[in-house]
């Protein structure tokens, strides 16, 4: 059961000529997730209530990337390479959230 969809985000901005595609980087993914992902979910009220899930990537592997998540949500709500309940490597999924409620 969701409460809301958290809709795809891209790692792109306008250059001046058009679009720029950015690679995903440890830097990258704790920016979306600290900007982005983790108020998102704070305004749904739904931060204590999710199980998040990623595959394991390098960039979601960095350190601060899991520190972050484990600050959120603990590691018994992680499900990702290096947390207790690891998700497998060839996950269709690059990251998913659980709401539950």
């Amino acid at each position: 059961m969701a409460v809301f969809i958290a809709v795809p985000f891209f790692f792109e901005e306008i250059g001046p000529s058009g679009p720029v595609t950015h690679t995903v980087n440890g830097t990258s993914d704790e920016s979306l997730f600290h900007n982005q992902l983790i108020p998102t979910l704070q305004q749904h009220g739904c931060v204590d209530s999710t199980i998040f899930m990623q595959d394991g990537t390098p960039p979601h592997n960095a350190t601060p990337v899991k520190q972050l998540l484990n600050l959120h949500f603990g590691n018994d709500r992680i499900i990702s390479r290096h947390f207790p309940t690891a998700w497998l490597s060839q996950s269709p999924d690059p990251w998913c959230l659980l709401a539950m409620g």
